[in-house]
């Protein structure tokens, strides 16, 4: 079956369309974002604290993190590749605890990836309206990775079901509503400590990461300039760390944590995110 090159069909489709435009630069800010936000975490990752007072990011979060950032960093790549233009590199940090306490920086993960999720579904739903199924499949793709990176970030927290949703959530009907939300959380022109994307573009860890540029059936790889794999498959720790949140053990699986955290009033897009008080795992 003969491929299609989707990075051209994305800059074609751009340069025809105000919307497509509009929703690739978004597109890109948010990478942005994630790429510059989790390389903050992982340069400071010895001095998080723990639920249980003890310090340092444990080894498997800061890969977890790594990877994460990782495909941040490709998708933003492709979306560049493809004409795209961030509206902006530098970000706020709204809440100093990200930078510093383990369970606030894993609910803002969680939390953030909601809403690329949501905004990746609105780009899948305009794209379609256009007539353009090559780009719904990108959108798809990526959407799937984000729903990854909410799944650890929950199974970081200690929760137990990271999986906990049948169907995603869609908090917004347009890309832009997602931009809109991430500038009221004060993560855009907040008053938060500021943090670069130039800064952490150039230290992002590839090792064990595969399909850094969109692929498949009926698609090319070389839509993303600059993207390379680096071959292997990512590691999964085959147990994660007791983080002091309550312990990583669960009494069936030998993965799933029993938690004790308690979360405080982190709002995306209205949206409060529910308070984590539990002693062992949800039977």
């Amino acid at each position: 079956m003969a491929t299609l090159g989707l990075g051209n069909e994305l800059a074609e489709a751009a340069a025809q369309s105000e919307d497509v435009t509009t929703i690739i630069n978004i597109a890109a800010t948010a990478e942005a974002l994630a790429v510059s936000l989790l390389g903050a975490a992982i340069a400071n990752a010895a001095n998080y604290t723990n639920a249980d007072g003890s310090k340092g990011l444990a080894s498997p979060f800061v890969t977890i993190l790594k990877a994460a950032q990782s495909a941040e960093q490709a998708h933003y790549v492709y979306l560049t590749g493809a004409g795209a233009k961030p509206l902006t590199t530098t970000f706020n940090i709204p809440d100093p605890k990200i930078a510093s306490d383990t369970t606030t920086l894993f609910q803002t993960i969680e939390a953030l990836e909601d809403a690329f999720i949501s905004a990746y579904e609105a780009a899948a739903m305009e794209f379609a309206a256009m007539g353009k199924p090559a780009l719904v499949k990108v959108a798809v793709q990526v959407g799937a990775v984000e729903g990854e990176h909410r799944a650890l970030a929950r199974l970081a927290l200690g929760d137990s079901l990271p999986h906990n949703l049948a169907f995603s959530s869609a908090q917004f009907g347009t890309v832009g509503a997602a931009a809109a939300a991430l500038q009221k959380l004060g993560f855009i022109g907040g008053g938060g400590p500021a943090i670069t994307y130039s800064d952490f573009a150039g230290k992002v860890d590839n090792a064990g990461m595969s399909n850094l540029a969109p692929g498949g059936v009926a698609a090319s790889t070389t839509g993303a300039a600059g993207a390379s794999a680096s071959g292997g498959t990512a590691q999964v720790p085959a147990q994660m760390p007791n983080t002091g949140a309550g312990g990583m053990a669960h009494p069936r699986s030998g993965l799933w944590p029993a938690a004790t955290i308690a979360a405080g009033g982190l709002v995306v897009a209205g949206v409060r995110l529910r308070q984590r008080q539990r002693s062992a795992p949800d039977r």
